[in-house]
């Protein structure tokens, strides 16, 4: 096996599946089949969507802890976190 951190146990998910999902050559895995365009590495593009909601949610979290006792944060939850995430 190629894979150091990947251990196959019964057949529930075959090597072969794991090889095609490696070179995106699985049904449903395709950049296509993400609204991406033609070349597009789809593992590139989710690691981008993964930084961008990380960096999402410091500047959330760090606004999020400014707030005083009495506040309850509802604008900057909406504004700062979910508006941006589901924009994304």
């Amino acid at each position: 096996m190629r894979y150091n951190a990947v251990y196959i146990s019964g057949n529930l998910i075959s090597q072969e599946l794991i090889d095609k999902l490696d070179d995106d050559s699985a049904e449903g895995q395709r950049p296509a089949d993400f609204g991406l365009e033609t070349g597009t590495r789809v593992r590139q593009d989710i690691a981008r969507a993964w930084t961008d909601a990380n960096d999402y949610w410091k500047i959330f979290k760090r606004k999020a802890d400014a707030l005083k006792d009495t506040e309850k944060g509802t604008t900057e939850t909406r504004n700062l976190w979910t508006i941006p995430l589901y924009h994304y």
